[in-house]
């Protein structure tokens, strides 16, 4: 529920946008591990389209946080590495007029049309109290339309990383990662 308004602005926008939330108060100096589950579980049974995605949203994930120098340990982690993958059916109105444009006194005949919409949504969580520690989303068609990379999903994580800025094991954000 509480990624509701996150998935609503974003559906809304019209941008491409990375919308992030930092607990900057969160002791970051005692992270150095981490375990990375999926929302749903890893128990459910999966579509064949979830086993194509999954192993491929993971790696970027995993690489990511390698990245930062936190290691895996699913027996007694730091933090909690969450994904899950929202996604909706919206209804878009476009008005067809004539060629000559809107004429007055004609009505304006409408086009309606359905689009799926998809929102990728990380968050890492403090294992010892469950406290949110960095929450990212991301328009997964919006950022599909502007990227050049050929996995979509490995830019998107890597593009909802760039706004965690903490390695493990240190306080303060990284002055690499700010840099980049």
């Amino acid at each position: 529920m509480k990624f509701l308004w996150v998935v609503l602005i974003l559906l809304a926008g019209c941008g491409v946008q990375v919308i992030q939330y930092v607990n900057v108060s969160a002791p970051f100096q005692n992270f150095d591990d981490y375990i990375l589950i999926g929302l749903k579980g890893t128990n459910l049974p999966t579509t064949e389209i979830e086993d194509d995605i999954r192993p491929r949203l993971e790696a970027a994930i995993q690489a990511e946080m390698e990245r930062r120098n936190y290691s895996e340990n699913s027996q007694n982690p730091d933090l909690i590495v969450r994904y899950e993958i929202v996604t909706g059916t919206v209804t878009q109105r476009n008005t067809n007029n004539n060629m000559f444009g809107f004429v007055p006194g004609m009505m304006p005949i409408y086009n309606y049309n359905q689009a799926v919409e998809s929102v990728l949504l990380l968050e890492i969580l403090s294992s010892s109290n469950r406290k949110l520690v960095w929450q990212s989303s991301v328009d997964l068609r919006d950022h599909s339309k502007k990227t050049k990379r050929k996995d979509v999903l490995a830019a998107a994580v890597e593009k909802m990383f760039d706004t965690y800025l903490y390695v493990a094991s240190k306080r303060t954000p990284s002055p690499e990662l700010l840099n980049k």
